[in-house]
């Protein structure tokens, strides 16, 4: 083990620093000697996964001294996200306990479920070539998991994985400026076409490598997502922080398409079940800016509250209202009243009807976008978090109509068995 000596420095600031109660000094410790009595030490650090979730604020590691070193923990860097969407620690799969109970409850008769499962677990292309390998390294779950009833139903043992890392905006209150922070939504998608219009839709990721969309964005010339951006005619995105600390956000992530899932009842006349899901190229690496929004942990669940949130950039066919992305805080109407707007439109469970204040709320949306709610008291350590009710269907295309008319979102809390039957490893 290496040992360091004398590794200490002093930065000075280019300017005096005023004290306040989130930044004071630190006291030195001058002590030669280490007395019996101190048998612990914190570390504070912002502990960044490389591979999983960048922590949102400052950790207080508490270590336990042992004969003058700390003890072991498992290195930030060995994080990463299973197939089912929960974290995971990477180590070698002979050592990991739910594929090794796998191989040898199948042996060689692995079913084709079980067989993703455990290809989709190692963490490289070569990790799954090099089938003699003894060093092969898989992404092994940290929760433990039922092997019998596990693999019953995939999509709806993916959302309950999911709902411990879901809806998390790295636990800041969304206030509604016209311009959220660049890190408020990120689990907002951007659809890309091969056309003159390359973004004309939008969707909303609900898994590592699935994103949900509206059916009648679903079109020959759609090629490719697009996460992990802010302001579209801008190479880098960056915000000054109240201390005037600039921070950045990485590049956008441009990721092929490999499925696309579009209900199979979808009517373009009467865009009844306007919903539809696409399957990404590969999975995806959660972080402060790439998560996932929570959806209804069942079947037509009430999550409905008198106003709920839509964000974007505006996308429609016709083009954008924003490079930057906005949002707005609209309320919920009754479908009896949407009903009388739009006549020729049938209205029922299905369907969520919302209107912002004026023309403009409703035009922050994105058609194909997300309606969201945000729950309060949800589980220890996070007081609250965001959650999908909606998709946008229609409404935002009338944007500029003087008259406010509502848009009309597809109820995805109608369609959460849909959505788990469609849901692959």
């Amino acid at each position: 083990m290496l040992r360091y000596k004398n590794r200490e420095f002093v930065l000075q600031l280019v300017s005096n620093k005023k004290y306040q109660t989130i930044s004071k000094p630190f006291l030195y410790g001058f002590q030669r000697e280490q007395t019996a009595a101190v048998r612990h030490k914190n570390i504070l650090n912002w502990g960044e996964l490389r591979d999983c979730l960048r922590a949102p604020q400052l950790i207080n590691w508490y270590l336990r001294a042992t004969n003058g070193t700390c003890s072991q923990r498992t290195s930030e860097l060995q994080c990463c996200v299973t197939p089912l969407g929960g974290l995971g620690t990477k180590m070698k799969f002979s050592e990991c306990e739910i594929i090794t109970k796998l191989l040898l409850k199948y042996q060689t008769n692995l079913p084709p479920v079980v067989h993703r499962f455990i290809e989709a677990s190692f963490v490289t292309p070569e990790d799954i070539e090099n089938v003699l390998s003894e060093k092969r390294i898989a992404c092994c779950p940290n929760k433990q998991i039922d092997t019998d009833k596990v693999f019953e139903n995939v999509g709806s043992e993916i959302l309950n994985t999911l709902s411990a890392l879901c809806g998390d905006n790295t636990h800041k209150r969304i206030s509604f400026g016209e311009q959220p922070t660049f890190m408020a939504y990120p689990w907002a998608a951007l659809l890309m076409y091969n056309g003159r219009q390359k973004f004309q839709c939008g969707g909303t990721l609900i898994t590592q490598r699935y994103v949900l969309t509206a059916a009648h964005c679903i079109t020959d010339d759609l090629v490719g997502i697009r996460l992990r951006e802010y302001n579209i005619s801008s190479q880098e995105d960056c915000a000054v922080d109240d201390g005037y600390v600039i921070h950045c956000m990485a590049p956008p992530i441009d990721l092929d398409i490999e499925k696309i899932i579009k209900h199979e009842k979808y009517s373009k006349r009467t865009l009844d079940n306007d919903i539809a899901l696409i399957r990404l190229n590969r999975s995806l690496d959660y972080e402060r800016s790439v998560r996932p929004i929570c959806l209804p942990e069942r079947q037509d669940a009430d999550y409905f509250k008198k106003y709920g949130v839509i964000s974007g950039w505006g996308l429609t066919e016709k083009g954008k209202l924003s490079d930057v992305l906005l949002h707005a805080e609209v309320p919920v109407l009754s479908l009896d009243y949407c009903q009388k707007i739009y006549p020729y439109t049938h209205f029922n469970s299905t369907k969520i009807c919302a209107s912002g204040a004026d023309e403009i709320d409703t035009c922050r949306g994105d058609s194909g976008g997300s309606l969201v709610t945000r729950l309060e008291g949800y589980q220890v350590g996070r007081k609250f978090r965001y959650l999908q009710t909606g998709v946008i269907s229609t409404g935002v295309s009338r944007c500029g109509d003087k008259r406010s008319l509502p848009g009309v979102f597809t109820n995805v809390a109608s369609f959460i068995n849909w959505i788990e039957e469609k849901l692959e490893l």
